[in-house]
């Protein structure tokens, strides 16, 4: 059972209930458990940017044009690497930027640290310092 919730995103009260859905994965329709999802006669859609293109093409013949023409391949190629660099920049990037940072970076610091001792002595002095 997939449940309809209808908020404001910056009201807590709205937040406090997408918290608990969350936490029960109770009717999630986007497999990361994200917002915002379109459901259209039955066809259901995640990521705000698929969305968009979704309702700029359903409603091509309206408004103001919103994508790039089908036959113009240049434009649509920038436009598909877009999309695809956004998907990457919030879901891809920050778990492998964590990974690396864990396996690459902390490795170094900490060779660092034991090859040059002075190093981590002038480092706990920095942290020693007050903040701001």
């Amino acid at each position: 059972m997939v449940l309809k919730i209808y908020g404001t995103k910056t009201s807590t009260c709205t937040k406090r209930v997408l918290a608990v859905l969350y936490e029960k994965k109770a009717g999630l329709l986007h497999p990361f458990g994200k917002v915002p999802v379109l459901e259209d006669d039955g066809f259901v859609l995640f990521e705000s940017r698929a969305i968009a293109n979704y309702i700029a093409r359903k409603f091509a013949g309206q408004g103001t044009p919103l994508l790039p023409a089908d036959d113009d391949v240049k434009a649509r190629a920038l436009f598909d690497r877009l999309q695809a660099a956004s998907l990457e920049a919030f879901y891809y990037d920050p778990a492998v930027s964590t990974l690396v940072t864990e396996k690459v970076f902390k490795k170094g610091y900490l060779e660092t640290f034991e090859k040059y001792p002075h190093v981590e002595k002038w480092f706990a002095g920095l942290l020693a310092l007050k903040s701001w």
